[in-house]
């Protein structure tokens, strides 16, 4: 029997889903930082355009409010790559479409694609 090193579809295919993933996770989490940072760097001081109509505790509170809003950002982007690997390489999807697909068969026999994906 021939032995060949060629790496199958479906493998090619969740390993770039999963380097698509760890990209965009990457990505957001720079990007994140850097949104953070400024504004903790800057939150002392009210900038000069907004100085007349901004006291300092007020653009302190906001920047509170969004130092606040980029950690729960940061919490949810985790647990939403989590919930998206659980889903599409753990199998969390099958028992889902499992009765969808019987629900199918029931109904309408002719339902090829559904009938041999529960074979």
């Amino acid at each position: 029997m021939p032995t060949t090193n060629a790496l199958s579809p479906s493998l090619v295919l969740t390993l770039a889903f999963a380097t698509a993933l760890a990209l965009q996770l990457l990505v957001q989490l720079w990007l994140n930082t850097r949104q953070v940072r400024h504004v903790a760097q800057h939150r002392d001081q009210v900038p000069g355009t907004f100085a007349n109509h901004i006291s300092l505790a007020a653009h302190q509170k906001a920047a509170d409010y969004t130092l606040a809003k980029a950690r729960l950002g940061l919490a949810h982007m985790a647990w939403g790559a989590l919930i998206l690997l659980g889903w599409t390489l753990l199998g969390g999807s099958t028992p889902c479409t499992r009765r969808y697909c019987n629900s199918w068969r029931q109904g309408w026999r002719s339902n090829w694609c559904c009938w041999q994906r529960l074979r």
